[in-house]
């Protein structure tokens, strides 16, 4: 009955031994033979970690899909979304990754401020979190069209009390590159 832990256990002493292929394989079978076990969300991303250490994107954005398609629920959600992003960023598929790194920010900065004023009130990490993401969302938005991209985003899901750490950052990122 404690199969599904033992398998779990498994892939961790795996991982852990650095053979990260047979903790993958561990990972899959737990997955396929045990949906509905307590490890399933952990388990999901941890295949998503393995196969992004591995730069298969596609694959470990399906493994990082199935944590996010939880909900918030999942303790793993903001660091699947995280990684979804840049699953989708390294794939060339911008829009989507934007999608992901939008809704990171939309757990991440919840008060009712500006974004700037938010960006106070964060930790350590939540701020490096937030300054990485808003990153590689300018760079996504710049491989796309820029300011109408991120304008229609905003148009078509809502505006966000964060936007102007969204255009501040696109506009810091074209002017590093003397894109006037």
């Amino acid at each position: 009955k404690d199969n599904d832990a033992v398998l779990y256990q498994l892939a961790r002493a795996y991982e852990h031994s650095n053979q990260p292929e047979t903790s993958l394989a561990t990972l899959k079978q737990l997955i396929a033979s045990y949906p509905r076990s307590r490890y399933i969300l952990e388990a999901h991303f941890r295949s998503g970690e393995i196969q992004f250490v591995e730069k298969r994107y596609r694959q470990a954005g399906l493994s990082y899909r199935q944590v996010v398609a939880a909900g918030d629920s999942s303790p793993f959600l903001r660091q699947s979304l995280y990684k979804l992003g840049w699953c989708d960023f390294k794939q060339g598929l911008y829009p989507e990754g934007i999608d992901s790194f939008m809704a990171l920010l939309d757990r991440v900065l919840l008060d009712a401020a500006s974004g700037e004023q938010q960006l106070k009130g964060l930790s350590r990490a939540d701020r490096d979190l937030v300054d990485d993401t808003l990153r590689v969302i300018s760079l996504s938005l710049s491989y796309e069209a820029g300011p109408k991209t991120l304008a229609d985003y905003f148009s078509k899901h809502g505006p966000r009390l964060y936007e102007d750490l969204v255009y501040d950052r696109l506009g810091s990122l074209y002017l590093a590159r003397e894109r006037y």
